[in-house]
């Protein structure tokens, strides 16, 4: 198949070899969590006046969010943040877009309301699980201020071999940015392979050189 039929073909291909390797790299990353480190726990202050803890967890190709609403701290009442810091961090960022973009307002809530954010892909998430509670009463997950090891991490990553796979979704620019280097190269050696076997009929067909 030659010019702009064998480029269509090879760049559909190579799509589906990106989208494909970009799935089983995640699924990979998720299961083994390499190097997994607790980053920390901060206050963050959603629309200015709702406090939310926010811990933070990351390991190569995944990454977690887990946050809590709650009254302000009183003197004394602070939370771990590791083992060498007893505050947690003022003034902390917002959740990353990969996992506020798939939650409700979270200015609305109530109080004591918890989520988490689970975002597997590598260089950025490219596939996101969120949980929402509304009852105190529920057991995952942990509240933010006690998620200070792997514990929820590792239950959020086991809760995903036992759900339906169709509440992880699917985040556009994430996979984008994945699968971008998969496809380039699946389309080169694609068309290198082309290349190849088109050039060998050519060289078949040639005229034996004269015999000196």
């Amino acid at each position: 198949m030659r010019g702009a039929a064998g480029w269509v073909l090879d760049s559909i291909l190579a799509t589906i070899g990106g989208l494909l390797m970009t799935t089983l790299l995640a699924a990979g990353l998720v299961q083994a969590c390499i190097g997994l480190r607790v980053e920390y726990l901060e206050v963050w202050m959603c629309d200015r006046n709702v406090p939310w803890w926010l811990a933070r967890h990351a390991a190569i190709g995944v990454r977690w969010i887990n946050g809590q609403q709650n009254l302000t701290p009183l003197l004394g009442e602070t939370p771990l943040q590791t083992a060498e810091s007893t505050e947690p961090l003022a003034d902390g960022e917002p959740p990353a877009a990969w996992a506020l973009s798939r939650l409700p307002p979270l200015a609305g809530l109530p109080i004591d309301s918890r989520f988490a954010a689970l975002g597997v892909g590598w260089p950025v998430p490219a596939f996101v699980r969120t949980w929402v509670v509304l009852d105190p009463q529920e057991a995952f997950p942990i509240p933010a201020e006690l998620d200070q090891s792997s514990f929820a991490i590792e239950s959020a990553i086991a809760r995903l071999g036992t759900e339906d796979l169709r509440r992880v979704q699917i985040d556009p620019v994430g996979l984008a940015v994945d699968a971008s280097p998969w496809i380039a190269a699946s389309l080169g050696a694609l068309r290198w392979l082309r290349s190849r076997r088109l050039s060998r009929p050519a060289a078949a067909a040639a005229p034996p050189a004269p015999a000196a």
